[in-house]
């Protein structure tokens, strides 16, 4: 009962481990105490969708097909607030030294820009999250050991190689926020924020393998893995400020604005490897199952940007490639053959 096409349709949840924590906030009594990191606003397991096409080629031994999956996460966030009563003297401060920078309300006598990040009345740190993945992949099925199946011959043992291209597409954004007059966000005066938008997109050649055992007519058991080698654009922005941006305050940057655009392109590596089960539900459904994990190195991440020195703005041009992530979850689904 083999078709020409089948296509599948999943419901996919991942999540993503923690990576290094990163403080954005401390009291300025305990500057050994962090309030604020980017462990407060980490990515939650999130719903997505995955749908997959394929057209059989030839005696069917061979097919070619395409796969897309996505998730785009709710945006996290976590704020501090000022513990001292209002008239007392506030005592958040940033965690960074931004000393360097010089900073223009319209109203207040140009100063650092650590005049509105410490003292303030609240700290404010959020993180967005996106990941889209396309593949297109040439696949050739070979099998050892057959027997009687639900719709006739039946492979006990069932290998398939792939090969292909695969684009990725991740961002992720951080931004942390100071308001020195109340504790509403809203983008009124007295609010200053530290902000890094990163684009990772990365394109390449994949190789891999799925391994099917039956363990009757209907149930199998498979495992997938894959690896490959990726070109990455990074699209980067970093800013400092409010109303307008920040700008160095002397050396030989003096006057330049800490509002950074730069790419970068550099080599990313990425590893899956999917454990599940199918169950044949008739000649050409099957429900499947399983879970999913990728592990995806040469990537830029938001906390690999802050820099030591912020009137460095060339060094903050330069964009960090080195950073890695792991991705992981479960998916559900149905696959038809037509």
């Amino acid at each position: 009962g083999k078709g020409s096409w089948y296509a599948a349709g999943r419901a996919i949840w991942m999540d993503r481990d923690s990576d290094d924590e990163v403080y954005f906030s401390v009291f300025d009594n305990a500057l050994d105490v962090g309030l604020l990191s980017t462990d407060d606003a980490q990515m939650q397991t999130t719903a997505g969708g995955e749908v997959t096409i394929g057209r059989y080629l030839g005696c069917g031994c061979n097919a070619l097909e395409v796969t897309y999956w996505g998730i785009d996460p709710t945006r996290q966030e976590d704020r501090v607030l000022d513990p001292n009563a209002i008239g007392a003297a506030p005592n958040l401060i940033s965690a960074f030294d931004m000393t360097t920078l010089n900073y223009d309300d319209g109203v207040n006598p140009v100063a650092s820009i650590d005049n509105w990040f410490n003292n303030a009345r609240a700290h404010l740190l959020t993180r967005d999250f996106r990941y889209d993945n396309l593949e297109l992949n040439f696949v050739h099925h070979s099998c050892t050991g057959c027997c009687s199946g639900l719709c006739g011959k039946q492979r006990r043992y069932n290998v398939s190689m792939l090969c292909g291209i695969r684009y990725i597409d991740m961002d992720e954004d951080v931004l942390f926020a100071a308001d020195d007059v109340d504790s509403v966000f809203d983008g009124g005066f007295g609010e200053v924020k530290y902000c890094i938008d990163l684009e990772n997109q990365m394109l390449g050649f994949q190789l891999g393998a799925r391994g099917d055992y039956y363990v009757n007519d209907c149930l199998a058991l498979h495992t997938t893995c894959k690896v490959g080698i990726y070109g990455n654009r990074v699209s980067h922005h970093s800013f400092v400020g409010g109303v307008n941006a920040a700008v160095v305050g002397a050396g030989p940057n003096a006057g330049r604005e800490f509002d950074i655009y730069s790419n970068k392109t550099d080599v990313a590596m990425l590893g899956e490897l999917d454990l599940g089960a199918s169950y044949q539900l008739s000649c050409r459904w099957r429900a499947t199952a399983g879970y999913r994990v990728l592990a995806i190195s040469g990537v830029a991440l938001p906390g690999d940007q802050i820099p030591s020195n912020f009137a460095d703005i060339d060094g903050v041009a330069d964009i960090g490639t080195d950073g890695s992530l792991l991705l992981h979850g479960g998916y559900a689904g149905l696959e038809f053959c037509y």
